[in-house]
């Protein structure tokens, strides 16, 4: 992904802006399907990693999409389109975070669950019953 202004990006219109949000991150990242390896476990840390910076990414282009808003709407209402699709870029943005958002809790309590379930191997592997 080339570095852009955000001015450049939400120079988008909503459905470029909405298609160039999936393709750079809502669909940017693998999901895994299971964690039980080592392996796993090191690519789970690798894309939780990057899934934190694109939601941040994501949370800053919309607190700026959340300013041009307001702008787009003092101009008045010979703006009311350009207004309208302002207001569509920045709930288009909200989306993107909200799917990021969800994709990291996802790989998250995936990673817990392996963790307890190793936990409780080694529990019951040691003579501990697991409560």
């Amino acid at each position: 992904m080339q570095a852009e202004s955000y001015e450049q990006i939400l120079a988008r219109t909503p459905f470029e802006l909405q298609q160039w949000l999936v393709r750079n991150f809502t669909n940017a990242v693998i999901l895994p399907e299971v964690i039980d390896t080592i392996e796993d476990m090191n690519n789970a840390a690798g894309i939780l990693l990057r899934l934190t910076g694109y939601y941040s990414y994501l949370v800053n282009l919309l607190g700026y999409a959340k300013l041009r808003v307001r702008q787009t709407k003092r101009q008045g209402k010979e703006e009311k389109a350009a207004y309208e699709d302002m207001v569509d870029k920045r709930d288009l943005i909200d989306l993107a975070a909200a799917s990021i958002k969800m994709q990291y809790q996802a790989v998250s309590r995936a990673v817990t669950i392996h963790q307890e379930n190793c936990m409780e191997l080694r529990m019951n592997g040691n003579g501990y019953i697991a409560s």
